[in-house]
């Protein structure tokens, strides 16, 4: 690799890159900016590049897997150890249709929930909050006179 040739603009930008690099001893960096062989430099810059990417990645996967951890808001409310929760009695209903499905807006007297889905239930339902597991996501759930139904919530 030490044969390619490297054009003067990409090597004055590998060693602009290199005389930022603060962590290169002084010596170090004096000896790769003196160097008459390009392809040197093109290949410190290179590897720092890499280094860079794995190391973003890295510490993106690291926060995605402690969001993953934390308790999720609706898991709050619930608490540890409680599987249900009156959420009161539906007050209106409002459905709205987009390309990704039917999402539906229940306002009940102690809150609004938004679900996944069409809800069909009559005004003065009971409604209540439950967990799937004991850190799965929440279901919004009508005891309607029609039928009982339970919806994830969004």
């Amino acid at each position: 690799m030490r044969d390619k040739l490297v054009s003067p603009g990409p090597d004055d930008a590998n060693k602009r890159a290199i005389e930022g690099f603060f962590w290169l001893r002084g010596a170090e960096r004096r000896r790769l900016l003196s160097t008459p062989d390009p392809s040197l430099r093109e290949q410190v810059v290179g590897r720092v590049k890499r280094r860079l990417v794995l190391g973003l990645l890295l510490a993106f996967g690291l926060a995605l897997t402690v969001l993953a951890r934390l308790e999720i808001p609706g898991n709050l409310l619930l608490g540890s150890g409680v599987a249900q929760l009156d959420a009161g009695r539906i007050e209106a209903i409002e459905m709205h249709s987009t390309l990704l499905g039917d999402k539906t807006t229940v306002r009940t007297t102690l809150g609004t929930f938004q679900v996944q889905g069409s809800v069909s239930a009559l005004l003065g339902d009971p409604v209540y909050l439950q967990r799937d597991g004991e850190r799965g996501r929440m279901r919004l759930c009508l005891d309607s006179q029609i039928r009982r139904q339970c919806y994830w919530v969004l």
